[in-house]
């Protein structure tokens, strides 16, 4: 009984060996398809597939609650076995991913591999390209011939080495793999200006150099923030209404994040103040944003109008500088978008090319640096006035509207407030001399 049943276990074994070569084709596509064909077939031949047949039978047999078949148990094997044998055959072959075999799964053009998925990778810089005029932060695929991250990048400025003075300016640029990265470039700021904070910016005049510096600190646009800086430091209070809306208080976040990222200013710690705190205006220098409508302090800056917009139109945004016994700079528009607007109208005066002491903006929020302003100075009495020209006396912008050049003697000037639209006449006593 014994002896028979050895014979028909070696009987067995013999018919699985023979079949070897006819189920290897029929194997090799479940398993592993076409182009792996040459690369298992040693799996199905003579002593290779009597071992590889009873080593899968032993570990394997409970799974199938019996004798396992040939295919079934080869298959299984060559699942374990063979995977990693089969990348970089030049096919994606089942289960391989970008992770696991990048050789045959390789991502396309601006595609980067993150957990076995090929995802897009968009190049942004927050400053519009190679800007050296504003400090700005550019995200994307790292610069190289196979890019492997993704990489985040500030415009500084560079302190040590042979560079230290310069600029590190990050910007997107055109791959010869055609897509964008993330470039670098050291640049040496131009003549007048230095960099400051991750900015090629023109240096303000030191204080107290001359009477005409303090002069025009306090009277022009194009100095800002000099007469609110001593010795580098933050010298005054930013104001905000205690009613005013949100977007109001953004604008002087935007404000105080200007006066340290663009214009180097330090000291930036307490500064802001609710209109209700102040109890003199002119006991510090104050930047005070938002209207009269919302701002007590704009109000009290502007004399209290009746009309708390001031002559402000829709989507129109002001900045006008003031002078009463300290400095003051009044942030304001016709809502608090307008508001916001100005804030940061504020922090690109020198790319607006500022001047005066008054500047009525129209624009977008988000593309400030671009906006359409206007810039205003004051009148003197060297000013030569032509009809439709404006000028500022206190803290309103006035137009001249012409004269009576009929009148050989004491003509009439005519003048029109361009906040309150009302025109006004005035004689003007003209002498022997003209």
């Amino acid at each position: 009984m014994k002896l028979n049943l050895l014979i028909i276990f070696i009987l067995t074994v013999t018919i699985l060996v023979a079949g070897c070569g006819m189920t290897e084709t029929k194997v090799a596509d479940a398993v592993v398809g076409e182009a792996a064909r040459s690369q298992v077939s040693e799996c199905y031949r003579d002593s290779n597939c009597k071992s590889a047949f009873l080593s899968c039978y032993r570990e394997n047999c409970a799974a199938y609650r019996g004798k396992p078949t040939w295919s079934s148990c080869v298959q299984d094997c060559l699942n374990e076995v063979m995977v990693e044998d089969l990348c970089g055959n030049a096919v994606v072959d089942a289960e391989e991913t970008c992770s696991s075999c990048p050789q045959d799964v390789a991502c396309a053009a601006g595609q980067l591999c993150q957990v076995n998925q090929c995802v897009e990778v968009a190049c942004q810089d927050s400053d519009d390209g190679r800007n050296i005029e504003e400090k700005g932060v550019t995200k994307g695929l790292e610069w190289g011939d196979d890019p492997q991250q993704v990489i985040s990048e500030e415009d500084r400025c560079i302190t040590e080495g042979v560079k230290a003075g310069m600029l590190a300016e990050f910007y997107c640029d055109q791959s010869d793999r055609g897509w964008e990265r993330v470039r670098s470039e050291s640049i040496d700021c131009v003549e007048g200006t230095s960099c400051v904070n991750g900015a090629c910016v023109a240096a303000p005049p030191a204080l107290g150099e001359a009477e005409e510096e303090e002069e025009a600190c306090a009277t022009d646009l194009s100095q800002y923030p000099c007469t609110f800086v001593e010795e580098s430091n933050f010298d005054g209070v930013i104001v905000v209404g205690e009613n005013s809306h949100a977007i109001d208080v953004l604008a002087m976040v935007d404000l105080a994040m200007g006066l340290d990222n663009y214009y180097g200013v330090d000291g930036l710690i307490d500064v802001a103040r609710l209109d209700s705190e102040i109890a003199d205006i002119n006991a510090q220098n104050i930047i005070s944003v938002g209207s009269s409508c919302v701002n007590a302090i704009t109000a009290q800056l502007y004399g209290n109008p009746e009309d708390c917009t001031y002559g402000a139109r829709p989507g129109q945004a002001r900045i006008v500088l003031l002078k009463p016994e300290k400095q003051a700079l009044i942030v304001e528009g016709y809502s608090a978008e307008d508001s916001r607007l100005a804030a940061r109208v504020l922090n690109n005066l020198r790319r607006l090319e500022a001047k005066g002491i008054m500047g009525i903006c129209r624009g977008d929020i988000a593309n400030a640096r671009n906006a359409d302003c206007e810039w205003y100075d004051w009148i003197d009495c060297d000013t030569v006035l032509r009809e439709d020209d404006k000028f500022v006396i206190g803290d309103v912008l006035w137009e001249y509207k012409g004269a009576d050049s009929l009148t050989k003697t004491d003509p009439k000037v005519k003048f029109e407030n361009e906040f309150l639209r009302e025109t006004i006449d005035r004689r003007v006593n003209v002498d022997e001399e003209g």
